[in-house]
């Protein structure tokens, strides 16, 4: 009984920080171990200056739009992990798997990167624009 109690509160809270992770107008990402030889990176930014931002660039906010602009990071650099990556994105997030944490680790230190650089920022969303119009 005790650890089905435990359990409980866990899970409860587990979910209830789940649902607050999500709200609009908050950002926030995850790298985890999604299996054993998988890895797996999520982001989502549902800021408003973030949104109006991407907006006033002709790209509407969303996962698949943030998944074009880290593409466009990962060529500027010259990933060599590019090719290891799969993007999922949705609507909401960003979402990227790889089976290295090597790989997995490079997408997440270029999303931080373009947190940090707004010169870097501004370059990856114009080579974003750019690939899409080309596709």
């Amino acid at each position: 009984m005790k650890i089905f109690f435990l359990v409980f509160i866990f899970l409860s809270l587990s979910f209830s920080s789940s649902i607050r992770a999500v709200e609009a107008g908050t950002s926030g990402s995850l790298l985890c171990e999604s299996s054993a030889g998988e890895y797996s990176f999520l982001s989502y930014d549902s800021r408003p200056d973030t949104i109006a931002h991407l907006e006033s660039r002709g790209l509407p906010a969303g996962g698949h739009n943030w998944e074009a602009v880290v593409k466009a990071a990962l060529e500027l650099r010259g990933s060599r992990f590019i090719d290891q990556i799969t993007f999922e994105s949705d609507e909401a997030s960003f979402y990227a798997r790889a089976s290295t944490r090597d790989a997995i680790e490079n997408v997440q230190n270029t999303v931080r990167e373009l947190y940090i650089s707004k010169d870097f920022y501004e370059k990856s969303i114009a080579h974003a624009i750019a690939s899409l119009k080309v596709e």
